[in-house]
C-alpha cells in the first residue's frame, strides 16, 4: 500500500469525523446502536489502517443510507454536519446534479462509474420525494444504455 500524503491523511480524518457524527445521529434518532457499533468498528479499523479508498466507499454508502431517513431527520443531520464539520450537503448535491445534467444532455452513459452515480442520484431523489420528472429522465437514460 502506498504511503498516504498529508492531504490524504487529512481527508481520511475528515471522512472519519463525518461518518462517526452521522452514526451518532442515526443512533440517537433511530435508537439502533447495534448497527452503529458495528459500522463504527469498521470505520475505526479502516481509519487505523489508512485505507482512504475504503473510507470513501464507507462514507458514500452511509450517506446513501442517511438519505432514507425521514426528511425532518435528514434535515437535522445536514444541519449538524454543517454546524460541526462545515459540510454543505446542498453544495455536494449541486455537484452531482451538474454531472447528471451533463449525462442527460449527452443522452448516453459514458462509464460504469457514471451509471452508478446516476442510479445513486435517482435513489436519492426518490427518497427525498417530489422530483418525479427528474427521476423519470434519469430512469429513461439508465434503461436505454
Amino acid at each position: 500500500m502506498k504511503e498516504l500524503t498529508q492531504q490524504d491523511r487529512a481527508e481520511l480524518a475528515r471522512l472519519r469525523a463525518r461518518l462517526l457524527l452521522t452514526l451518532d445521529f442515526v443512533e440517537n434518532v433511530e435508537g439502533d446502536d447495534e448497527f452503529g457499533q458495528q459500522i463504527r468498528g469498521v470505520v475505526e479499523s479502516t481509519f487505523a489502517k489508512g485505507k482512504l479508498r475504503a473510507m470513501r466507499l464507507l462514507a458514500r454508502d452511509i450517506d446513501a443510507f442517511a438519505t432514507a431517513l425521514p426528511s425532518h431527520h435528514r434535515e437535522g443531520l445536514e444541519a449538524l454536519l454543517h454546524a460541526r464539520l462545515g459540510i454543505d450537503k446542498d453544495a455536494e448535491r449541486a455537484v452531482v446534479k451538474k454531472q447528471v445534467t451533463v449525462a442527460l444532455k449527452r443522452g448516453r452513459i459514458a462509464s460504469e462509474k457514471e451509471r452508478h452515480r446516476l442510479q445513486e442520484y435517482a435513489d436519492m431523489l426518490e427518497a427525498e420525494g417530489g422530483h418525479t420528472e427528474e427521476v423519470d429522465a434519469v430512469a429513461r437514460l439508465l434503461r436505454t444504455t
